[in-house]
């Protein structure tokens, strides 16, 4: 294949149709749609399921992922293994499973 010499001009209005093809593809709504659904979708599909389950009143928490847990209850997802696999009470009150 050639090479293809293109002059100032040419090169002007092939810049400036790829720049209109571009901002019409993807606007800023449909980028952070985009961004929102596909983290979404791995938040769904590949985290791991965790259930807080309070032995005194019965009532459980469940969570979508270890690291959602993590954060919103400020422990480490290395805690919530350990009381997983141990079948330990965590703050002597919760039992913790993945089931």
């Amino acid at each position: 294949m050639k090479d293809r010499i293109l002059t100032p001009e040419q090169k002007f209005k092939l810049k400036k149709h790829l720049n209109e093809l571009n901002s019409k593809q993807f606007t800023d709504e449909f980028k952070s749609k985009l961004s929102k659904g596909t983290a979404n979708f791995n938040r769904l599909s590949k985290g791991k399921k965790v259930n807080f389950t309070n032995i005194e009143t019965d009532t459980k928490l469940e969570f979508s992922s270890w690291r959602e847990a993590a954060v919103k209850l400020k422990i480490s997802r290395n805690t919530i293994k350990k009381f997983i696999n141990t079948s330990n009470l965590f703050k002597e009150k919760y039992l913790i499973s993945d089931k």
